[in-house]
């Protein structure tokens, strides 16, 4: 198949998997998972998270796609915009959560989560990051730069999962709320930090001690001796470095050089490490960006299967609590909820066939 087919065909059956509008799924969004594997768990979620993921990664592809498929990307696009107003934060509408909030619907289709107020999750900075990365540019990303810095993070405790390697920077935190510890996660990070360089916003203190935790978790190699620990929401060392060599890889920033040796170096073991589809696929665009061709990755007999059992990020039903008593079971596989998506994971195929065809 010529490489224009072939991406045409990619992106064709990703534009399949969205949302035409249903009673789990509102018009435009993909659908996605999460998952219990231990006890047989699964409920459909309308998170906007992978909605915003894919526009974002196919945004960044789009200058090496086909023009007949430009098109497509942008009605793609279109449709997962104008999901965003349902995500906004209530009482500050220049930040957005994971599930809906105009209405509220945490825990959508569930059961029995779903009736509990409680376990409604504060804005966070990492979809706030994704929605302003997707969205028309906005004057007021400066101010929300300034609120992911910690405008609702004031004297906050650090969540009892820091690691005290970490806990003499004041780098971004995940969540927003205004009484909750500041949890760090390298992966939310990178996620700001890309949002920074792109709208070449001021560097910051906060700045540069988030780029300092990066470090420190290639240096230290938590991101495989702990990755709960440096990454709580997705807990995954192919995702981890992913996440590191998007951002290293996409702009030509000073502050960012320190990061790109140790990046490779820990990326070239990972990649005789792999066996998992998916983390091997995700390491080894992680080496294309950065100018490296890996061995070949042979394409699964069933792309569906392969997809099936690999999970993006996660919740912990424990960590949420931010409880230093509990720090040991927040850690346990049994209390993660696990999300996929099956349209991101054409879309991160689709970035791995187009990045290996550059080299």
């Amino acid at each position: 198949m010529e490489l224009a087919a072939m991406y045409a065909s990619i992106v064709n059956t990703i534009e399949n998997c969205q949302s035409t509008g249903s009673k789990q799924y509102p018009s435009g969004l993909f659908p996605s998972q999460r998952v219990h594997p231990l006890i047989n768990y699964q409920r459909e979620d309308s998170n906007i998270f992978f909605s915003a993921l894919i526009v974002f990664t196919l945004q960044e592809l789009k200058s090496w796609l086909p023009a007949n498929v430009l098109p497509k990307i942008d009605s793609i696009t279109n449709k997962v915009i104008s999901n965003y107003p349902n995500y906004q934060h209530y009482a500050d509408r220049s930040t957005y959560n994971l599930w809906q909030r105009n209405p509220t619907a945490h825990f959508p289709n569930g059961r029995l989560l779903n009736k509990m107020s409680f376990l409604a999750l504060p804005a966070d900075s990492d979809d706030t990051s994704l929605i302003y990365l997707t969205s028309p540019v906005s004057e007021d990303i400066p101010a929300v730069k300034h609120k992911l810095e910690g405008h609702y993070q004031s004297g906050a405790p650090l969540s009892p999962l820091t690691l005290k390697i970490y806990s003499d920077l004041s780098a971004y935190p995940t969540f927003l709320g205004k009484k909750i510890k500041r949890e760090y996660d390298v992966c939310v990070m990178c996620n700001i930090l890309y949002m920074v360089f792109r709208f070449k916003l001021k560097t910051s203190e906060v700045d540069l001690d988030t780029i300092e935790f990066i470090r420190r978790v290639l240096e230290t190699q938590d991101y495989k001796e702990n990755p709960f620990r440096v990454s709580p929401n997705y807990n995954n060392r192919a995702v981890i470095l992913y996440h590191i060599a998007r951002l290293v890889a996409s702009f030509d920033q000073s502050e960012l050089e320190i990061l790109k040796e140790p990046l490779i170096h820990c990326l070239r073991q990972e990649v005789h490490r792999c066996s998992d589809f998916m983390e091997s696929l995700l390491i080894r665009s992680s080496l294309l960006r950065l100018g490296i061709k890996p061995s070949p990755l042979p394409t699964p007999a069933n792309m569906r299967k392969a997809f099936h059992n690999f999970y993006f990020f996660q919740a912990g039903m424990l960590s949420g609590l931010q409880k230093a008593s509990l720090n040991k079971l927040a850690g346990w596989r049994f209390f993660h909820l696990k999300y996929r998506c099956e349209a991101y994971y054409w879309t991160l195929w689709l970035e791995y066939k187009i990045r290996l065809k550059q080299h």
